[in-house]
């Protein structure tokens, strides 16, 4: 059952690695999981890019991304996984006060 549950953390740039870029961190929870396959990457642009994340951002650093970005990345590493369960710490916590 673990495997189907993730965290999405409050803030976002701390869970996320310095050293990886965009890209990397998106799979990241697919190799760890074994269920990398050719196909996955098609799904994780797609899905990126459903949330505003363009394809440029993925050669970037999370240092490079804004919060919003940063926020929505963490957004895209827990869906990816296809979870049956995303625990959410303070999932408004970050929003604009317009949304």
């Amino acid at each position: 059952m673990p495997r189907k549950i993730q965290l999405l953390f409050q803030d976002p740039a701390a869970s996320l690695s310095p050293v990886m870029m965009v890209r990397s961190l998106l799979v990241e929870p697919l190799k760890i999981r074994g269920t990398l396959t050719s196909e996955s990457w098609g799904r994780v642009v797609t899905l990126a890019e459903s949330i505003g994340l363009g394809e440029q951002l993925l050669s970037r650093y999370p240092h490079q991304l804004s919060g919003g970005q940063a926020r929505r990345l963490a957004l895209v590493r827990a869906l990816v996984a296809e979870p049956s369960i995303i625990v959410a710490d303070e999932p408004t916590a970050g929003l604009d006060i317009s949304v």
